[in-house]
């Protein structure tokens, strides 16, 4: 079986444009898979990665849908 390698989110910040902050509000909502170790959030890349494939790009989101479909 795979061990998996937990990160604190002060590190995982790092792979995301978020800040450690937002991550932590994010694992309290259940929105980024997270687990308390020793008082404080850790999560793993892979986690990370799945909820930046989950939530739409800021660019994505903002570009302008044309009213001819």
């Amino acid at each position: 079986m795979k061990e998996i390698k937990y990160i604190p989110l002060s590190e995982a910040a790092g792979l995301t444009p978020y800040s450690a902050e937002y991550l932590s509000l994010l694992a309290c909502k259940k929105r980024l898979r997270a687990v308390r170790r020793q008082g404080s959030w850790h999560t793993t890349p892979e986690w990370v990665q799945a909820y930046l494939e989950s939530v739409p790009q800021k660019s994505e989101a903002a570009e302008p849908t044309s009213p001819d479909g």
